[in-house]
């Protein structure tokens, strides 16, 4: 298993949703005849989580089993299969063609389809950090604004919460994407800009916002 019991709890939490749903091996064996066998890693997610509605209601776009179906050419580019694309389409992210064969193959960004930057070191890596930090877009309960912080409170930040243990590189030119919590029902994003960290928050209820929202008070400002 490249997802635990543990983490998929936590993306069910973050997305306030009691059941995740995956798609049949029907529909992976449909995929494969397309595109050749999938690595176990995003076959893993495609079965387990990859269909549930409340993860596709967010900032940027999975590429979805259905949509490789559809429109084969678009979501099979030149050389990496789609994984993700940011919803302006300024940036895609993928696995390469040559690396298909892997079980748990690196992700790559691009944003021309000739330039290819590492974003995470597997796709079980990739996948994880991508439903974690979108999940803030999902939430009720958000901060609307965005968070500015320089070196020290960014470090401030780093001594209240645990941190996940995955992050992305190289997306909409980021140094690094990292998520932060204190408990199960809440989560802060930060986004590394050169020496400048842009914050965004949200929690899964009221109570957990407000006492997430207390935590960061004191820390950045908005701009």
């Amino acid at each position: 298993m490249y997802f635990s019991d543990v983490f998929w709890q936590t993306i069910k939490t973050l997305y306030q949703v009691e059941q995740l749903q995956g798609y049949t091996e029907q529909e992976l064996a449909q995929i494969e005849n397309m595109y050749g066998k999938l690595p176990k890693a995003l076959a893993e997610f495609y079965r387990t989580a990859a269909k549930t509605p409340a993860l596709h209601h967010v900032q940027d776009t999975w590429i979805t089993p259905q949509q490789y179906q559809e429109h084969p050419k678009s979501w099979f580019a030149e050389d990496m299969l789609l994984l993700l694309a940011e919803n302006q389409w300024v940036c895609c992210a993928g696995i390469k063609k040559e690396d298909l064969h892997l079980d748990n193959p690196p992700v790559y960004v691009t944003e021309d389809n000739k330039q290819y930057l590492l974003s995470a070191p597997t796709t079980s890596t990739f996948i994880s950090a991508v439903l974690l930090y979108q999940a803030v877009f999902a939430m009720e309960y958000g901060f609307d604004d965005v968070l500015w912080l320089e070196q020290e409170d960014f470090e401030t930040l780093e001594q209240r919460f645990e941190k996940y243990p995955y992050t992305i590189q190289n997306w909409l030119s980021t140094g690094e994407i990292t998520c932060y919590f204190d408990d199960i029902d809440n989560l802060v994003n930060v986004w590394d800009l050169d020496g400048e960290w842009q914050v965004l928050y949200g929690a899964a209820n009221a109570a957990a916002f407000e006492k997430l929202s207390a935590k960061l008070a004191d820390l950045g400002e908005t701009v």
